[in-house]
């Protein structure tokens, strides 16, 4: 009986110290400030690096382009925007960054190419718009809600094709919303927060199915927030900061951050940022989410933080965290991955651990605007006939969503 009790008290402590030293992981660091103190900003990434795009003080709108190389932590000038701009969300896709209207407020479409350094311009949106959010899913940019001007909030929905340089209208949002933000996850696009005339500051989240052209009312965040980021890890969306008071100039900015789990549809809080603040800008990079300027009652701040989760995200699982061991942590020994793609097959894989790790890696990656189009699975115990290997390539732009389920041999 001793030796039991003995035992039980070493098993508590481990795990104890073990909880701790995963919770003191996921912190918050401050990197390299942005060259200037500014609102309005926004962050994408290509190949590896952060683009900090135009932004907004007191006093002017600007057209700087800044790089952030997170190896050396600096920044480094790159280029000027054709206009000054704010207030904008660009996309990225095939290593051209897509910016679409903006403050001052305008319809422009421009193309940058990060490779050349040089701008393009495509078809001119169907409205002015700012204020809005933007994702492109399966090779077409979505540019959602916004504000045509400041007394107003939109619903409009529009879907950019980069092959015809064409817009197409699609199905509106049930909230007009504007100063939103939006995630990509599995396919669908979520946009979250923001502020409308009738309702004022949003906490609703509404989730987009590009396949039935359908949205749909998902549970809402705890705290209705306008002027707030978001950033995806491990299919989980993390939703950043944002203003709480309806005066949209120089209302109170907030360190709060939620987590939000599309799969079980559920939020939880997540360890706050140290510099409260609204209208800032956040992208996901290396398992770290950097968050950059923003305002917090007309003070600007040049801040640039870094969120990290510890143990590359694969913290034990705990009762009250359903998110811990969804597919994109997995458990087991082995792991089914179910592929579907945008055509509506479905392809089916018995993989590692390691395998569906890599393959969910390359997938983020990829959805941040950087890696390679297509990413081989191999076919193992599938492959028939005398062939040293076979393999399935999977494009990116042809995947709809995936489901993983863990098992042990």
């Amino acid at each position: 009986m001793k030796r039991i009790l003995i035992l039980f008290t070493i098993l508590i402590a481990f795990f104890s110290t073990e909880t701790q030293i995963f919770a003191d992981q996921n912190v918050w660091t401050s990197e390299t400030n942005l060259t200037k103190k500014i609102d309005r900003v926004n962050l994408v990434t290509v190949n590896g690096k952060i683009y900090s795009i135009g932004g907004h003080d007191q006093n002017k709108f600007y057209d700087t382009i800044d790089v952030y190389d997170p190896e050396i932590k600096t920044w480094t000038q790159k280029g000027k925007l054709p206009t000054v701009r704010g207030t904008v969300s660009a996309a990225v896709y095939d290593g051209k960054i897509y910016i679409t209207g903006g403050e001052p407020i305008n319809k422009k479409l421009d193309i940058y190419d990060t490779v050349t350094n040089e701008w393009k311009q495509g078809k001119a949106f169907p409205n002015d718009v700012a204020g809005y959010a933007s994702q492109f899913v399966n090779g077409k940019l979505l540019v959602i809600g916004g504000f045509t001007k400041y007394t107003d909030s939109s619903d409009m929905v529009y879907e950019y094709d980069p092959s015809t340089n064409m817009w197409t209208e699609k199905a509106r949002l049930s909230n007009p919303r504007r100063y939103t933000t939006s995630a990509l996850v599995n396919g669908k696009v979520y946009v979250i927060g923001g502020i409308n005339e009738s309702k004022g500051i949003l906490s609703s989240i509404e989730e987009y199915d590009p396949q039935t052209n359908t949205w749909t009312t998902k549970s809402p965040m705890s705290t209705p927030r306008m002027g707030l980021a978001a950033a995806v890890l491990n299919n989980e969306i993390y939703v950043i900061g944002g203003n709480t008071a309806t005066d949209t100039i120089s209302g109170p900015g907030t360190v709060e951050v939620e987590k939000y789990n599309p799969k079980t549809d559920t939020w939880s809080k997540v360890t706050s940022m140290p510099t409260a603040r609204g209208f800032l800008s956040a992208v996901s990079l290396n398992n770290s989410i950097y968050v950059a300027g923003g305002s917090n009652k007309s003070i600007y701040f040049s801040v640039f933080e870094k969120y990290t989760l510890g143990d590359n995200g694969m913290s034990p699982s705990q009762p009250e965290d359903p998110g811990t061991s969804q597919p994109d942590n997995p458990v087991g020994d082995r792991v089914i991955l179910v592929v579907t793609m945008t055509t509506g097959l479905e392809k089916e894989f018995d993989l590692s651990m390691k395998e569906v790790n890599d393959f969910i890696a390359w997938y983020d990656a990829k959805d941040a605007g950087r890696g390679a189009s297509f990413f081989a699975i191999d076919k193992h115990n599938n492959n028939k006939g005398p062939f040293s290997s076979r393999k399935d390539y999977m494009l990116y732009d042809r995947i709809l969503t995936f489901e993983v389920s863990e098992y042990s041999k």
